[in-house]
């Protein structure tokens, strides 16, 4: 059965030394992934979906912020460069498994 999350989200910078662009799922939507997907879970609880933004696809992992109890989603450089996206940004992101 395939699933899907649509959302809006601001980007923001994930802290460290490679500053990565991220989005976070909504409480509502991170609690129910994780219901979800407890069995597809990879290494260090990270699995994958299928992300969209703008008219840009690509399959990236959700990384568990635990202490905020949400789901973080990383956007690759090439589609912050294809969709002209900054950081602070509101962007609109489906996902589905």
């Amino acid at each position: 059965m395939k699933k899907t999350f649509s959302f809006s989200a601001t980007v923001g910078v994930y802290p460290g030394p490679i500053a990565w662009a991220v989005v976070a799922l909504p409480k509502k939507d991170s609690s129910e992934i994780a219901a979800i997907k407890t069995a597809q879970k990879k290494s260090w609880n990270f699995f994958t979906a299928k992300t969209k933004i703008g008219s840009t696809s690509w399959i990236s992992s959700l990384w568990p912020k635990r202490k905020i109890g949400l789901y973080l989603i990383v956007i690759k450089k090439e589609v912050l460069r294809k969709e002209g996206i900054a950081m602070g940004d509101t962007v609109h992101v489906t996902l589905s498994f």
